[in-house]
């Protein structure tokens, strides 16, 4: 997807590129009927904006490269000037239609040329999320859409998880949970398990005064999760999407492990519209993204790893989010681990190595995590 991602952000600077050419050739041809001087005083405007759009708003690049992109600009300039000569003597056509026609015969080769030539190291290739600096200063608009978020996920587990008091919910990704108080106070679970590799996010949740009782936490990966019990509902908000597609269907996988036969698995994940990569492309274009490694999902991708070992019995889109989650939500189907049959509270949370129970407050002066080497993968 991230190659549609990329062609749609170059398309839209391609449209106020060309809006700001267009009008100062129309313009200058108005001035002095010249085609060449028209062309390079629109050009050079032009050139100046599309630069410093296509290098940090489209393509995210580091390197140094105007030279390069001048000579393609040059080129283009050229290919587009013949064009437009040729339309108008061979089909008797104004010189501005035949420019836009020019222009949109170029696009595509363009956006090839800049994306594997000019603009080829880009800064977010290989640039993880820093969770840390996330849950240090959370963006407003993620504190409003969280409520709504929160609203269609108690109603989900209202609609899916009736019938049984003293629900076991672990949620994979959680640190700092967002969703946690909404959820205790709505749904009033037996337990509460948060699994998170972020040992920052683990610690601020720590110190939170909801869930005692009923919370522990767990400083494992999704990747290589190992919980010593299965939980009535397993749930992760805007995690899947920060992996490859392999480690991906791993995660998603996952979910069913952790729960019990027939319990209720729910996963929510960005999915590509056009109202997400719009709103994507104007968040990066003011350098306020945070999640470069994120990668938004098709429905298929997600649904397809669900039905290896579940049912789907709900699927949704939040629009309202504008950076558009898909929710689905299935019934565990298959153990492809052996059920080890442990309910969250058969023994003390002080007899597992990973969980910390949070209940205590005299634990606050001593080490909320035991000594574990911190892993880059949620």
């Amino acid at each position: 997807m991230r190659i549609y991602a990329l062609l749609f952000r170059f398309g839209v600077l391609a449209l106020l590129t060309a809006a700001l050419d267009n009008a100062i050739f129309a313009i200058a041809f108005n001035a002095t009927g010249s085609i060449a001087r028209s062309q390079i005083a629109g050009r050079i405007a032009a050139v100046i904006f599309n630069y410093a759009g296509a290098r940090t708003a489209v393509f995210h690049s580091r390197q140094k490269h105007a030279a390069v992109y001048i000579a393609l600009v040059v080129c283009n300039a050229l290919l587009s000037y013949a064009l437009i000569r040729f339309m108008i003597s061979r089909f008797a056509v104004d010189a501005i239609p035949a420019k836009l026609a020019a222009e949109a015969l170029l696009f595509i080769a363009s956006f090839a040329i800049q994306r594997d030539f000019v603009f080829t190291k880009r800064s977010s290739e290989t640039t993880a999320t820093n969770w840390d600096e996330y849950y240090t200063k959370v963006p407003v608009m993620a504190t409003l859409t969280r409520r709504y978020t929160g609203a269609v996920l108690v109603d989900t587990i209202r609609r899916f998880a009736t019938g049984k008091d003293g629900l076991s919910i672990v949620e994979i990704g959680g640190a700092n949970s967002c969703f946690l108080d909404r959820i205790l106070s709505s749904i009033a679970p037996g337990s509460y398990d948060v699994v998170d590799t972020n040992e920052y996010g683990l610690r601020l949740l720590a110190k939170r005064p909801a869930g005692t009782g009923v919370l522990r936490l767990h400083h494992q990966s999704v990747l290589a999760l190992d919980l010593p019990f299965k939980a009535d509902l397993v749930f992760s908000i805007g995690l899947v999407e920060h992996f490859d597609p392999e480690q991906t269907r791993k995660a998603v996988l996952a979910h069913f492990d952790a729960s019990r036969k027939g319990g209720l698995v729910i996963i929510s994940f960005p999915t590509p519209t056009l109202l997400y990569l719009a709103a994507r492309s104007i968040i990066e274009a003011l350098g306020m993204w945070k999640f470069p490694d994120e990668r938004p999902l098709q429905r298929e991708e997600v649904v397809s790893a669900v039905r290896e070992r579940g049912e789907v019995v709900f699927e949704k889109t939040l629009w309202p989010l504008i950076l558009t989650q898909h929710v689905v939500v299935a019934r565990s189907r298959l153990q492809r681990r052996r059920d080890r049959q442990t309910e969250p509270f058969s023994c003390p949370p002080e007899a597992r190595t990973d969980a910390v129970p949070v209940p205590l407050p005299a634990q606050a002066s001593s080490p909320d995590f035991p000594s574990v080497r911190p892993t880059p993968s949620r």
